[in-house]
């Protein structure tokens, strides 16, 4: 949004202050009824929010804007008592200190017809004019923000001078000015458009007229589309509408007054009204508008800036350009917008296609499920139903909206929200949603209820509304007795690939659980038999996640996403969503804390959405060829205020997302609907792609030094197991083998398995097997400790206690020459976070950099920088250099450990293990180690000692005497 300000008419000319004329910041002035001096009333540091009375029957609230109305002007009369009134031109009302209602938390401020009985007190901030506190006693003006809906309240208990909101300014208004624009700011339409769409909202001029004699007018508009990708040949015309709201879609497009269409030949377009469009003083709205031709090319941007705006004395240049660019999509619907229906709000989006109909011509069908939040944005406890619409072509046109979900005679403020649909293997359509609770104040005894409709005839009839509440809170949850939970609103899964064929069938959601302490946690709530009976996962999949979303892999493995402020946190499983691995985050999908999606679009492909920003704005669809390791590929959505979001696969390939689209700014959201082809992210042949990269690395790796069992002890550092490496060239494909190729599935497996099985294999410490513990110390002493310092199992080091804490796992990484650091006792793995060192469930890479006798270590995840280690204090810390100064040393001793043998109790020889004359034996593949972690040969006579020995998944401890 750009606010340009008009400074060619002699009202308007700025004084040396940089005020206009009319509206002086000056300290303010007593006056009486009989000559009064009129003020705004207004807090610069609150979105200049105007003090506004509606009447005695209101409460005095701040308006956004300054409208030049008797309800916005005020003077200050003096009292005998030195006090002062506060007395609005309309009405003449008072400002009582004493006349308050709380409403919601806060009191506020209810004007009174009559002179109160206690005045104000008027003080300077810091003794500047410019700035005050308007206090009575232990009463204080003070401006409301959003929470408050913008009342003006009681809130700073008589002093509070810092807060923004009881920080006023006085600017002296004169009558006599004459009526003129003010400013213009030029707002951003909708970021979405599609070949064929009509009245596409291009702009909003929002004209703010100032003034209090006469009246002004224009009489049209200069728009300039250079900044589109080609506007004459995707654009049929441009026209200009007047409306007396902001909002333009649906039901209030009918407020709107068309003005004028001009078709777009070139890349400046002139609108002419046909008459000048007279202006009173406050905000005025036009709207510039597209018509696409059915020939308009997807991916081209129209871009418009609002040149200039003509009046009948003249021409004001304005040359606003507001931040962002439509995009023409394949196709696009707005599904509803704001006062559809009857509702102010809408949100939440939920989303399918349907693909196991037994009416085969339903097959392909899009069921959508949208909250109506009729009279709040908010969440539970609200008046929400949930409306259901669908498309039989690919999203080009729908279906009335159906109410599935909703009695208000049960309650006004109870309601049904955050759907999310399922379809089972039978073709049964299911939808959970929450109900009546909100979830934060949900508890065992009073709790947020849990519902169920389903559809047996692709989304055109649905059941009553079946409550699951018993089934969620009965079972018996790690954290205790469950206080709150319900599923994330868009999409579950069926599970189709799964080893255990019994659980193919499953369908599945993510659900978000609250419990009477810790963190939320991510349980996943499934059925086995389409419905009628519902279990959760025996572990949390994420501690401290929040709404999740679930995607099954072509392997079968089931991965969840789930929402955090910053890095995307994810889980695995492996037996259906039953149990769940180490939690880990994936820092390329990075965005504000918000519901957003995740896809399996193919074998080669992973689709992920989100809010790539710190707000809630720029939705961004990711594609991943790796198997959502990384997300190279991405194409943003709405790159301006936008929020919950869910996708899908169409029928015809095309990649469907349905989100809260906010673009224009509003106070509610537009429901969004919009579809690209698949190529835009990803083209050509991912799976072929993602393999030849998979063959090059296996190459590589296949190239590097080996040494031979026996020669361990002298093996380097970045050496592999020849026999390792021999195992991985007998499945590393030819070229042309590579071109023969059908599928890369069962390849993928064995050349990753054995990759996974040399790296197992590699030296990362000169002559010491990766088996080995080290510990990692500072190569000098720290401060009064007189000793080296430790890294420990919690991202801190310390002096010498020889724990397990102290112990780490030096192994190969995933790029060849890196290294990854697993803690003995948490094997959790060290990584960088910010300017220290933490530990986290999945790898991050290393560099061990030798410099003579001691290491540096480098880190190379997250910021790369060298570890660092307080001379005094034994503080970590990270500099891009690595040579360090005389405080902050690089330098680290890796000292081999015995902590290998810790935590091994069995002393029984595994099969096929035997011991004669000193030496260990084997029938099949096995590993000896010594107590310092280095290996040892098998079938050769042993000195006295210890030694470790692994077979297959068994490990004992022998003594050779």
């Amino acid at each position: 949004m750009h606010n340009i300000y008009r400074k060619l008419l002699a009202a308007l000319c700025c004084i040396g202050l940089g005020w206009p004329a009319q509206m002086l910041a000056v300290a303010f002035e007593s006056s009486t009824a009989d000559a009064p001096k009129w003020f705004r009333l207004f807090t610069p540091n609150r979105e200049n929010r105007t003090l506004t009375s509606a009447g005695t029957a209101t409460y005095l609230s701040g308006a956004a804007s300054f409208t030049y109305t008797d309800d916005q002007l005020w003077r200050v009369e003096l009292r005998t008592d030195g006090t002062y009134n506060l007395v609005c031109r309309s009405g003449g009302v008072y400002i009582d200190p004493s006349r308050t209602q709380v409403i919601g938390i806060n009191p506020a401020f209810y004007p009174v017809s009559t002179e109160p009985q206690t005045g104000w007190q008027i003080k300077a901030i810091n003794g500047q004019n410019d700035l005050y506190i308007i206090v009575s006693g232990t009463k204080q003006l003070h401006q409301g923000g959003s929470g408050d809906d913008y009342r003006v309240i009681s809130y700073g208990g008589g002093s509070n001078t810092s807060d923004p909101g009881c920080q006023f300014r006085f600017e002296s208004c004169d009558l006599n000015t004459p009526v003129s624009i003010q400013s213009v700011n030029a707002v951003q339409g909708f970021l979405t458009m599609a070949p064929g769409n009509t009245d596409r909202i291009v702009m909003r001029a929002d004209l703010q007229v100032g003034g209090f004699q006469g009246s002004t007018s224009v009489s049209g508009m200069t728009i300039d589309l250079s900044g589109s990708t080609d506007a004459a040949a995707d654009l049929a015309c441009i026209k200009v509408y007047r409306s007396t709201s902001n909002l333009f879609y649906g039901t209030l497009k009918a407020q709107a007054t068309l003005l004028d269409s001009v078709t777009v030949s070139g890349n400046t377009v002139q609108l002419q009204f046909s008459e000048p469009q007279k202006l009173e003083a406050g905000s005025t709205c036009f709207f510039i508008t597209a018509d696409l031709k059915p020939t308009a090319t997807p991916d081209h941007e129209i871009d418009a800036t609002l040149k200039s705006i003509q009046q009948p004395d003249g021409e004001l240049d304005i040359n606003s350009n507001p931040t962002g660019k439509a995009r023409i999509f394949k196709s696009h619907t707005m599904l509803f917008n704001p006062y559809d229906d009857g509702s102010h709000y809408w949100r939440i989006p939920a989303m399918l296609v349907l693909r196991h109909q037994k009416d085969d011509a339903l097959n392909g069908r899009i069921v959508t499920v949208t909250d109506k939040r009729y009279n709040s944005n908010g969440d539970l406890p609200n008046y929400i139903d949930l409306i259901t619409r669908h498309s039989d072509d690919n999203g080009l046109t729908w279906s009335e909206g159906k109410l599935i979900a909703g009695d208000p005679a049960v309650s006004p403020d109870y309601g049904y929200g955050d759907a999310a649909l399922v379809e089972t293997a039978h073709g049964r359509i299911i939808c959970l949603m929450a109900a009546d609770k909100q979830f934060q104040g949900s508890s065992y005894s009073s709790p947020i209820r849990y519902y169920m409709t389903y559809s047996d005839d692709g989304g055109q009839t649905w059941s009553k509304p079946e409550d699951l509440t018993s089934q969620l809170y009965a079972h018996q949850y790690v954290q205790g007795q469950l206080q709150g939970g319900f599923t994330t609103s868009g999409r579950g899964i069926l599970l189709q690939h799964q080893q255990d064929a019994s659980r193919n069938g499953r369908v599945m959601f993510a659900m978000v659980c609250k419990f009477s302490s810790g963190n939320y946690q991510n349980y996943t709530l499934y059925s086995d038999d389409e419905g009628l009976t519902w279990n959760v996962s025996a572990t949390s999949a994420y501690d401290g996640g929040d709404e999740a979303k679930v995607a099954e892999l072509p392997d079968g493995t089931v991965m969840l996403s789930t929402r955090r402020s910053g890095n995307r946190g994810f889980n695995l499983s492996t037996d259906g969503g039953e149990t769940w691995g180490q939690q880990y985050e994936n820092s390329q999908i990075w965005g504000a804390s918000c519901n957003a999606d995740i896809l399996v679009y193919s074998d080669d492909i992973i689709l992920h959405t989100i809010c790539n920003s710190g707000s809630r704005q720029n939705v961004t669809l990711y594609a991943s060829i790796d198997g959502g390791k990384t997300y190279p590929y991405k194409k943003v959505i709405c790159e301006l205020g936008s929020a919950y979001s869910t996708i899908e696969r169409l029928a015809n390939g095309d990649v469907a997302v349905y989100y809260e689209d906010n673009s224009m700014g509003d106070d509610a959201y537009s429901m969004n609907f919009v579809t690209l082809p698949i190529s835009w992210l990803v083209s050509g042949n991912p799976g072929l792609e993602n393999f030849k990269n998979l063959v090059n690395q296996a190459r590589q790796m296949a190239e590097a030094d080996t040494y031979d069992e026996a020669q361990i002890s002298t093996a380097k550092a970045g050496e592999y197991e020849q026999n390792a490496i021999e195992a991985l060239r007998k499945v590393i494909p030819t070229d042309e083998q590579i071109e023969q190729m059908s599928s890369y599935t069962e390849a993928t497996r064995a050349i990753e398995a054995a990759m996974e099985a040399a790296r197992a294999t590699c030296i990362t410490v000169d002559g010491y097997s990766p088996d080995t513990y080290f510990t990692i110390s500072s190569l000098e002493n720290i401060g009064d400790a007189g000793a080296p310092f430790f890294i420990s199992g919690d991202g801190k080091a310390y002096a010498e206690s020889n724990t397990l804490a102290q112990k780490w796992l030096i192994r190969a990484a995933e790029t060849q020459g890196r290294v990854t650091l697993q803690n003995a006792d948490n094997q959790r793995y060290l990584y960088r976070s910010g300017n220290t060192v933490a530990l986290q469930a999945q790898p991050a890479e290393w560099g061990l950099e030798k410099n003579g006798t001691y290491y540096l270590l480098h880190a190379y995840t997250g910021n790369n920088g060298y570890v660092v280690i307080n001379k005094g204090t034994g503080t970590l810390d990270f500099w891009n250099s690595a040579s360090g100064n005389d405080t902050w040393r690089t330098a680290f001793v890796l000292t081999a450990s015995g902590a290998i043998e810790d935590g091994i109790s069995q002393t029984l020889l595994p099969d096929g293990i035997r011991i004669s004359h000193k030496a260990i034996y084997a029938d099949g593949p096995a590993r000896t180690y010594n107590l310092s972690g280095q290996r040892v040969p098998l079938g050769q006579p042993l000195p006295t000692g210890t030694y470790i020995i692994q077979s297959g998944q068994k490990t004992c401890r022998v003594l050779i005497q």
